[in-house]
């Protein structure tokens, strides 16, 4: 995907968005990808050879002291500076595609941003009744509210 500097490798990856995308879309094949780093590109070449190194009960206390080594989450400085670049495809069956490009704040920061906007409309009584993820609830331009969102159609 071309995140505005050119192509770059990406690996899918099984997020929730994955189902909550069709709930809000009504497009039942979606798929979600990732950009990773060196570091993530070599753990997750190694995840079969690593497995049955990590499958066991030993290896399962390695992998939670590792993950317990881990910080609980970004800082708030981290979190100030960061930004995440998201790209959509959408391409019907006669091959026509469009593609959009969006940045948006750090994800913790977008989350709080966006959670803190739900409630405010819910307290004010703009609350749609039954499931709904927040596209479907509040359309999807609701993340273009949010301080430091930018969208660019391709």
């Amino acid at each position: 995907f071309d995140f505005g500097g050119g192509p770059v490798e990406c690996t899918t990856i099984p997020w929730g968005d994955v189902a909550t995308a069709y709930h809000s879309t009504g497009i039942p094949n979606i798929e979600a990808y990732m950009a990773l780093g060196g570091v993530q590109k070599r753990v997750l070449r190694s995840a079969d050879t690593l497995k049955p190194l990590t499958a066991g009960p030993l290896g399962q206390r390695v992998l939670m002291s590792l993950m317990n080594l881990a910080p609980e989450g970004p800082s708030p400085a981290a979190r100030a500076k960061g930004y995440a670049i998201l790209v959509a495809e959408a391409t019907d069956n006669a091959g026509n595609k469009a593609v959009s490009r969006m940045r948006t704040p750090h994800a913790y920061t977008l989350t709080a941003a966006a959670s803190l906007e739900i409630v405010r409309r819910v307290l004010a009584g703009d609350a749609p009744p039954g499931y709904q993820t927040p596209a479907s609830a509040y359309g999807p331009d609701l993340v273009m509210e949010i301080g430091g969102v930018t969208r660019e159609d391709l």
